[in-house]
């Protein structure tokens, strides 16, 4: 989570009050087999190596996390 400055529109009064708050971060994960590109996954920059043996794992990639050097 990034912390970034937001306006808030109260529609019900018309009012706008300036504040922070914060949002969800992205970035691309490009995930290489041997030195080949498999796939470009957007998520957040968190827990990087478990989504990429999950991944693997979940296409038949790989068959066991022995495999991975």
């Amino acid at each position: 989570m990034r912390q970034v400055n937001i306006v808030k529109i109260d529609l019900s009064t018309g009012k706008a009050e300036r504040k922070p708050d914060f949002v969800a971060e992205e970035s691309p994960l490009h995930l290489f087999v041997n030195t080949t590109l498999w796939v470009t996954i957007l998520c957040t920059p968190t827990n990087i190596k478990e989504l990429a043996v999950g991944h693997l794992l979940s296409e038949g990639i790989l068959q066991s996390i022995d495999e991975i050097e």
